[in-house]
């Protein structure tokens, strides 16, 4: 992942699809998702989206 995200064109390719690539080490990626998790758990919930 470290080596794609230092390819402008992958970079560029990302951000047309809407992407934000995070150069973060993994302590750092897995305080993220927690805190994703947190933030989007109550929109979820309400939307009634489930995994199939």
């Amino acid at each position: 992942m470290s080596a794609m995200l230092q390819d402008p064109a992958s970079v560029q390719a990302l951000d047309r699809i809407g992407g934000m690539p995070l150069r973060l080490d993994s302590a750092h990626f897995g305080a993220y998702v927690q805190s994703e998790r947190g933030r989007w758990k109550a929109t979820i919930q309400r939307s009634g989206a489930t995994v199939d």
